[in-house]
C-alpha cells in the first residue's frame, strides 16, 4: 500500500497550493509531514516526500481519485512493461559482469611488476582522496572533481610523497576516466599499459638476478655503463664489440639496439655521464651555487687571489708567456703582470707590487691553488713573515676562488682578440681554429698554446692601460667603480714603506727543500762553502735560516730564533774563497754557448710583420673609455687614502740584513790567512825581493806574475759587465780558489799597504 507521494502528485488538489513552493511551505509550517526521499544504494537525498496519513481528508480522497486507472491495458503499456523488464534484467546481467571483471582483475593484478602497481595503487589513492573531499565538503559530484583536482595541482592536497612523485599533475577530465575505469574493471582500469615491454630487453633481462638486499644485476647492462662511465666518447660499434670480449656467453645484439640502450642511460643519469664526461663542465653547469664567495668581505684588503692563465702566449721573441693575475675583492681591483714562468719567486714579485700600490693584507687572506708556486716553502715563508693567512684551495675547485678567474674571463672577452698582433693559434695548433674555440676558451685551457704577434713589454703595455681603464667601470657585484669602493672606505690601510727590508724578506734560502742548516764549529755549510762569522760562535750546534744574497755568491744573511722563538736578524756570515762573485758570474759561463745559440734564433725571428692598416680598434675602444671615465669623473680627485706603518718580526729581521748589507753595520774583518796559505805568501815574498835585488829573473815567479795579471784583468772585465770565453771563465774560477791566488792577492795588497 502506498504511504507517501511526491509534492507535485498534490497541486491543484483541495487544500493544497498550486506551486511546489507553497506545498515546501507547508511542510515547514508543520500541517503536513514528510520525510528525505532515498536513493537506488539507500542512502538519504536531498528530495522529500509527503506522508499521506497527514493530509486532509478531502485531499487523500482526491489523491486516490487521481490515482485510480481503469482500462488502461493497451498493446503500447504492455510493450513498455516488457521493455522495462529487459532493461532490469540486461542491467542486472552488466552488473554481473562488471563485478566478475573487478574479481578478474584482481588476479591479474598482482601478476604485473612493481612500477606497473605502483602507478596503479597511486591513482587508486587519489580516487579515495577526492571522494573523501567531495563528502566532507558537501559538494556537487562534477564540481567537486573540478575542484579536488585543481588543488591536487597547487599542492594542497595532502598525500604520501611517493604518491606525488609518481602523479604531478592532474586534469579534471582525468580523474573522471580514473574513476569510471575503476568502477568498471577495478584495478586493472587504473594500470598503464603502455611501455608493458620497459626494460624487458635482452641488454636488461640477461642473466638478470635480484640480490638480498632487493636490488637487481643484469651484466649485459652493468658492462655497458661500466664503459660509457670509463669511456665517455665511446660509440655503438666499439661498446659492442668490447661487451661481447666481455662477455662471449651473452646473446648477440646490434648496434643499434646498444645505442638505443645507451642513449636511454645517459638520458636517465645526465649528472653522472656529465661527472664523467666533464668534471669542470659538470660544475659549471650542474653544481649549485646558491651563495658567494665575497660575502662578508667589505672593504680592500681583507682577500687577495692570486692564479695564471691556464693557456700559454707565444709572443714574437718566439718564448711562451703566462699572465699572472692578482684581484683585491674587496675592491675589484686587478693587477696583470706578463711572465715568462710561474715560479715562486715570481708570484712573491707579484704579492711585493701589489703591497707597495695597494697595502698590506692586515689580517687578510691570499687564496691559491694547490700549484707548486704556491706551496713552496719559499712562497710560504714570505706569507708567515708578513703575517697573511694563506688558504690553499681544494684540488680542481675553482670555485674556492671565482673571482681571478672571472677576471680573466672579462679580459679575454674583451679587447684582446682585437689586438693588432692577435693572429690566433699557431700552424701546429689549427684544429683549435677550426672548431671555432673563442681566445676566452683557450686562454682558460690547460695546454693551449695562443700566438700573438706583438713583444711582452707592448702586451704588457696593453695590459695596464686595460686595467686603468677597468678600475673607472662599474663593477656588476659593487655597483660602482673598483676606484670608488676603495676611495669610499673609511678606515687606513697598513702600508710599507721600507721598500728595502720588504725586498729582502723576498730573498730565497741558500738551502731549498725547507730544511733548515746547522751552525757547526766550521760555519754554515750552504751551496758547498763554509760561511763564517764570529756571531756564529756563541750559537753552534743550533739551527738558522740562511738567505743568499743576490749580489754576492760569497755572502749569506742568517736569521736565529729568540727566546720568544721569533725569526730575528744575527748577521752577513761570508765564505772567503767566494767573497766578490756575483750570482750572475756564476751563471755567465753556463749560459754562453746558449746564448750564443738563442742569439742565432733571434736573427732569423726578428723580422716583424707589417702592421695591418687601417682605424686602431683597440686605441680608439681605449681612448673612448678613458674619455667616459673623465667625464664620469669630472672635478672628483680620489684623495690618498690614510696609510699606517706595518711591520712584523720578519720585516724587522729583513731591515736589518738590509742595513747590514748597505754598509751600516760594522764590516766583519777580513778572516786570517790558513797557515799553508800563510807560507806560501811569505815564500813567494821572499822571491819577489830576491828578484828585485838581482837581474836574474825567474822563468817560474815571472810566470806566476803573468797569470795573476791575466785573471785579474779577466776579472775586471767580468766587473764592468763585458762577456769572456767559457774556458776562460772556467780557469778563472779554478785560480781563485787556488792557494797561489790568494798569496798573490795577499802580496799585491800589502805593496799597496807599504806605499
Amino acid at each position: 500500500m502506498k504511504t507517501h507521494c511526491l509534492p507535485k502528485e498534490l497541486l491543484g488538489l483541495p487544500f493544497m497550493t498550486k506551486t511546489l513552493k507553497g506545498i515546501y511551505d507547508l511542510v515547514k509550517l508543520g500541517k503536513v509531514l514528510s520525510q528525505p526521499r532515498k536513493n537506488r544504494d539507500g542512502s538519504a537525498s536531498k528530495f522529500i516526500e509527503i506522508e499521506i496519513a497527514s493530509l486532509p481528508i478531502e485531499t487523500r480522497q482526491a489523491l486516490a481519485t487521481k490515482n485510480t486507472k481503469v482500462g488502461y491495458d493497451l498493446p503500447a503499456v504492455q510493450a513498455a512493461a516488457t521493455t522495462a523488464a529487459q532493461i532490469k534484467l540486461s542491467a542486472d546481467n552488466q552488473e554481473k559482469e562488471r563485478q566478475a571483471a573487478r574479481a578478474e582483475s584482481l588476479v591479474m593484478f598482482e601478476k604485473l611488476p612493481d612500477w606497473q602497481k605502483t602507478g596503479a595503487n597511486a591513482k587508486m589513492v587519489i580516487i579515495k582522496a577526492c571522494h573523501a573531499y567531495v563528502t566532507s565538503h558537501r559538494l556537487a559530484k562534477k564540481h567537486g572533481q573540478d575542484q579536488f583536482a585543481h588543488e591536487y595541482v597547487l599542492g594542497r592536497i595532502d598525500v604520501a610523497p611517493w604518491v606525488r612523485d609518481e602523479i604531478q599533475h592532474l586534469h579534471p577530465g582525468t580523474l573522471r576516466g580514473w574513476i569510471a575505469s575503476e568502477y568498471n574493471l577495478g584495478m586493472m582500469g587504473l594500470v598503464n599499459l603502455h611501455g608493458n615491454r620497459k626494460d624487458q630487453g635482452k641488454i636488461e633481462t640477461w642473466n638478470k638476478t635480484t640480490l638480498p638486499d632487493g636490488s637487481e644485476t643484469a651484466p649485459m647492462a652493468e658492462v655497458i655503463q661500466a664503459l660509457i662511465l670509463k669511456h665517455p666518447h665511446i660509440n655503438q660499434k666499439k661498446c659492442n664489440e668490447a661487451l661481447r670480449g666481455l662477455l662471449p656467453n651473452a646473446p648477440r645484439v646490434n648496434d643499434k639496439t646498444v645505442k638505443r640502450y645507451m642513449d636511454k642511460w645517459k638520458m636517465k643519469n645526465v649528472h653522472q655521464f656529465a661527472l664523467a664526461n666533464n668534471p669542470d663542465d659538470y660544475k659549471n653547469r650542474h653544481q649549485p651555487a646558491f651563495g658567494s664567495r665575497s660575502e662578508g668581505i667589505d672593504g680592500p684588503n681583507q682577500l687577495w687571489e692570486i692564479d695564471a692563465t691556464p693557456a700559454d702566449l707565444l709572443l714574437t721573441d718566439g718564448q711562451r708567456y703566462k699572465i699572472l693575475g692578482v684581484t683585491d675583492v674587496g675592491t675589484a681591483r686587478l693587477k696583470y703582470y706578463v711572465n715568462k714562468t710561474e715560479k715562486a719567486r715570481d708570484n712573491a714579485f707579484i704579492v711585493r707590487n701589489c703591497i707597495l700600490d695597494w697595502g698590506v693584507p692586515t689580517g687578510g687572506t691570499l687564496a691559491t691553488d694547490q700549484g707548486a708556486p704556491y706551496i713552496s716553502e719559499h712562497f710560504e715563508r714570505i706569507l708567515s713573515d708578513l703575517d697573511i693567512h694563506h688558504h690553499i684551495c681544494a684540488p680542481f675547485s675553482g670555485d674556492e676562488k671565482p673571482h681571478i678567474e672571472r677576471s680573466f674571463r672579462t679580459f679575454s672577452h674583451d679587447l684582446i682578440e682585437l689586438t693588432p698582433g692577435y693572429c690566433g693559434h699557431n700552424v701546429a695548433d689549427r684544429k683549435a681554429i677550426d672548431s671555432r674555440k673563442t681566445f676566452a676558451q683557450r686562454l682558460m685551457t690547460r695546454g693551449e698554446t695562443i700566438e700573438v704577434s706583438i713583444g711582452s713589454a707592448e702586451l704588457q703595455a696593453f695590459i695596464d692601460r686595460w686595467t686603468a681603464n677597468y678600475h673607472n667601470t662599474v663593477h656588476s657585484r659593487l655597483g660602482k667603480t673598483p676606484n670608488q669602493a676603495l676611495s669610499e672606505w673609511p678606515y687606513p690601510i697598513s702600508v710599507i714603506s721600507d721598500v728595502r727590508a720588504l725586498d729582502m724578506l723576498l730573498v730565497e734560502t741558500a738551502r731549498r727543500g725547507g730544511r733548515l742548516p746547522i751552525i757547526g764549529k766550521k760555519g754554515i755549510r750552504v751551496n758547498g762553502g763554509f760561511y763564517i762569522h764570529p756571531a756564529l760562535g756563541i750559537h753552534t750546534g743550533a739551527r738558522c735560516r740562511a738567505f743568499q744574497d743576490p749580489t754576492d755568491l760569497g755572502r749569506i744573511i742568517v736569521h736565529i730564533t729568540n727566546e720568544h722563538d721569533v725569526w730575528e736578524f744575527l748577521c752577513i756570515a761570508e765564505d772567503p774563497k767566494r767573497t766578490g762573485i756575483s750570482m750572475a758570474e756564476v751563471a755567465t759561463a753556463t749560459r754562453a754557448l746558449h746564448n750564443e745559440h738563442k742569439k742565432e734564433i733571434s736573427r732569423l725571428t726578428r723580422e716583424t710583420r707589417k702592421a695591418l692598416k687601417g682605424v686602431d680598434v683597440v686605441d680608439a675602444v681605449m681612448s673612448y673609455r678613458e674619455k667616459e671615465a673623465a667625464t664620469a669623473q669630472g672635478n672628483v680627485t680620489y684623495m690618498p687614502r690614510p696609510t699606517v706603518e706595518y711591520t712584523t718580526p720578519g720585516l724587522t729581521a729583513a731591515r736589518e740584513a738590509a742595513d747590514a748589507l748597505d754598509g751600516t753595520v760594522k764590516p766583519v774583518a777580513t778572516p786570517a790567512l790558513t797557515p799553508d796559505q800563510q807560507a806560501m805568501k811569505e815564500r813567494l815574498k821572499a822571491e819577489f825581493e830576491a828578484k828585485q835585488n838581482t837581474n836574474v829573473r825567474s822563468l817560474e815567479t815571472e810566470s806566476r806574475n803573468v797569470k795573476y795579471q791575466r785573471m785579474k784583468r779577466l776579472r775586471e772585465i767580468l766587473t764592468a759587465g763585458g762577456d769572456i770565453a767559457t774556458d776562460e771563465y772556467d780557469a778563472l774560477r779554478r785560480y781563485e780558489l787556488t792557494n797561489e791566488f790568494l798569496a798573490m792577492k795577499g802580496m799585491e795588497e800589502d805593496r799597496k799597504a807599504m806605499k
